[in-house]
């Protein structure tokens, strides 16, 4: 097995996947909460409260179906290998993108949760993916392959946006608009499962004998307890996800209600967001490893997460936002790295995928309460609040894994 091929393989894998499910992102917050746009879903007189509930009660039904499927996909990986249930999860991904397509098309509220439901359950190719980079490292080249991997995310969050608020724009081409994007978004799916096909090889140990547990995401919960270091390393992931969640769900709508952005506007900006998250995977992040230790790079990354993201949330001018914008992406793809990291030299390789896991259950997890949560201050306190209180998070994110770091420490 040749671990560049491998790794590159993984890297398009990622990349293909981030954008076609990142598409929708800057369509999102139009269909629920601007009555003004095309997009626009909801009945004629929706007071823009319920635009926002609902907004966050979409983000978080995906969540909560990732967070009883994912552990179910890393158990199977492990049994019977990563490269199929990867393509099983890309493939559900695609199809519950086309549902996505006709529940705009028809305004139908009903199908749109369904379609991000579905998009839950099969969505755990990110957490295999990682368990295949996970299976060809080392302790040597772990955070830097983790980087690369990352780096593929970034881009993918940088060209998926952008083709979103691209194609979604029928000013731009008559036939354009969020139909067309999201069935564009579904064929990326697609696609990346034909790739998979022909150039990822098998890196699972596999192990036949693995009895898989339907409902091992709520025995994960106890288990993620049982000792102090589990606690602090899933406990982290799951903070993490939680502030990193308020800040996704509402940042859209934020944009919108500031500075006046549109879908296309959104997407320039997610486009800047990924050319920093490659510089920063690529460069930042193996930089660092080289210097500080896991835990000295995630306390740092949370602190300066924090800071920036408090600074946003006061921010009126363009310029200021995207200086603020580059400290809080190159933070997080310090902080992101070092969590996966830590969690892949937590376990042997044949447990890669039970950790990761793990760690997709805290994520999911994480994410399932505050999409809810941010629609409700949204509400209450304006667009604002859910990226003010994500700031507060990650400081005590910050503070527990200082507290704690004895349990994050790796040589």
């Amino acid at each position: 097995m040749h671990k560049k091929k491998v790794l590159a393989t993984v890297f398009l894998t990622i990349l293909i996947e981030v954008i076609g499910f990142s598409m929708i992102i800057p369509i999102l917050p139009f269909m629920f909460t601007d009555p003004e746009s095309s997009s626009y879903v909801l009945a004629p007189g929706t007071s823009q409260n319920v635009g926002y509930l609902l907004l966050g009660a979409l983000f978080s039904l995906y969540s909560f179906a990732q967070f009883f499927a994912n552990p179910v996909f890393g158990q199977f990986s492990d049994k019977y290998g990563r490269r199929p249930m990867l393509k099983g999860a890309i493939f559900g991904t695609g199809i519950s993108n086309f549902m996505f397509a006709f529940g705009f098309m028809f305004a139908s509220l009903p199908t749109l949760f369904i379609a991000r439901f579905i998009d839950g359950i099969t969505g755990g190719s990110i957490a295999i993916a990682q368990s295949v980079v996970a299976d060809i490292s080392d302790k040597s080249d772990r955070a830097k392959n983790f980087g690369i991997a990352g780096a593929a995310f970034g881009l993918g969050f940088m060209i998926g946006p952008f083709l979103g608020g691209i194609l979604s724009n029928a000013d731009l081409v008559p036939w354009f608009g969020p139909f067309f994007a999201f069935m564009v978004s579904g064929a990326f799916s697609l696609l990346n499962v034909v790739v998979l096909h022909k150039l990822l090889p098998e890196t699972s140990p596999m192990d036949k004998s693995l009895n898989v547990k339907i409902f091992k995401s709520v025995r994960n919960i106890g288990q993620m307890i049982q000792s102090r270091a589990n606690r602090v390393l899933y406990g982290s992931a799951f903070i993490y996800s939680f502030a990193f969640t308020l800040f996704t769900t509402f940042l859209g709508v934020f944009l919108l209600q500031r500075f006046g952005y549109t879908e296309t506007n959104i997407g320039f900006l997610f486009f800047y967001i990924g050319i920093i998250g490659i510089l920063s995977q690529t460069q930042l992040v193996t930089w660092a490893d080289a210097r500080f230790s896991q835990y000295k790079i995630t306390i740092s990354g949370a602190l300066v997460m924090a800071l920036a993201l408090g600074l946003i949330t006061f921010s009126d001018q363009t310029l200021i936002l995207l200086l603020l914008i580059l400290f809080f992406s190159c933070a997080n793809s310090l902080l992101r790295t070092g969590l996966s990291t830590i969690t892949a030299e937590s376990a042997e390789a044949k447990d890669q995928g039970k950790v990761q896991g793990f760690k997709a259950s805290a994520d999911a997890l994480g994410q399932t309460v505050p999409a809810v949560l941010a629609g409700v201050l949204a509400a209450l306190y304006g667009a604002a609040f859910p990226l003010q209180l994500a700031a507060i998070i990650f400081v005590g994110l910050a503070a527990l894994m200082f507290i704690f770091r004895t349990s994050l420490m790796t040589e």
